[in-house]
């Protein structure tokens, strides 16, 4: 009779500021691969469009938790290091992506603005599919509650 051992993964979550926004990435540490990546890309608090995108990389990390950690990892980074006074208000947008179902899933509404906005305004989010504001992303992951 044999016996099937299976193998511990050890992943670990990373945040960081980069030029133009913020990263979280899960990574397999034993082999030094990334697993998957959480962005919002864009300027807080400067009426240009913030936008965000998650990636796992592997199917067999997908259901099990790994995007709400990468979520929950750079809120929290966001709000201890990159913008301590963030407005719980901010935007943030995502255009139509393969992630269906995932992002109404957090809590993502209808962007009135999204695909197809034709107006001579300039209008932040325009063209963009769904949003979000901060609070309630921080609030998806676990992040705090009122």
């Amino acid at each position: 009779m044999s016996c099937k051992t299976e193998r511990t993964v050890n992943l670990r979550y990373f945040a960081n500021h980069y030029y133009d926004g913020f990263q979280a990435r899960l990574m397999e540490m034993d082999i030094n691969k990334e697993i998957g990546s959480f962005e919002i890309m864009g300027k807080f608090d400067s009426g240009d469009t913030v936008d965000m995108r998650i990636i796992i990389e592997d199917e067999k990390y997908i259901g099990k938790g790994y995007s709400r950690g990468l979520i929950k990892t750079l809120c929290k980074y966001i709000l201890q290091e990159g913008y301590p006074s963030i407005r719980k208000e901010q935007l943030l947008f995502i255009d139509v992506d393969a992630s269906v179902g995932f992002w109404e899933k957090i809590g993502l509404r209808e962007h009135r603005y999204g695909i197809g906005y034709t107006g001579k305004r300039t209008i932040e989010g325009a063209g963009y599919e769904k949003m979000i504001t901060f609070e309630d992303l921080c609030k998806w992951a676990k992040v705090y509650s009122e």
